[in-house]
């Protein structure tokens, strides 16, 4: 195996770790219950969601983070967002339809469609008042 490669297999490691890693310091810092999706009685899409470890890179609300895009409110349309899971950019790791199937996907892509937008800026009460 080329050296470069490696590189980039250890890169995309450590992406993940630290990923997951702040992910779990953000839920703690927000003071955010450990309650898994399956036991708040979620979708389908949300269980899938969380189960493949979307939310590690995405968070919870697909929001996104340091190392992973923003992917809902209003994802991109199917075919686009199916085709970059499939084949993605970046340190994303490629889910197969052996991963994820076509069915899958489209749960979580359902789900993300339903996730409200966050509220307005100016609705928000500041900390500080």
């Amino acid at each position: 195996m080329p050296a470069a490669l490696k590189r980039f297999r250890a890169a995309a490691r450590w992406t993940r770790l630290r990923c997951a890693c702040i992910a779990a310091a953000t839920l703690l810092a927000a003071g955010t219950s450990w309650t898994s999706a399956v036991a708040q009685g979620a979708t389908k899409g949300a269980i899938l969601f969380e189960e493949k470890g979307c939310y590690q890179c995405h968070g919870y609300a697909g929001q996104g983070t340091f190392a992973g895009v923003r992917i809902a409110p209003e994802p991109l349309p199917w075919q686009t967002f199916a085709r970059i899971v499939r084949k993605p950019y970046g340190v994303m790791p490629a889910y197969s339809p052996r991963m994820l199937t076509d069915a899958e996907l489209l749960e979580i892509y359902e789900h993300l469609s339903t996730l409200p937008a966050p509220a307005a800026e100016n609705a928000i009460r500041s900390i500080l008042d």
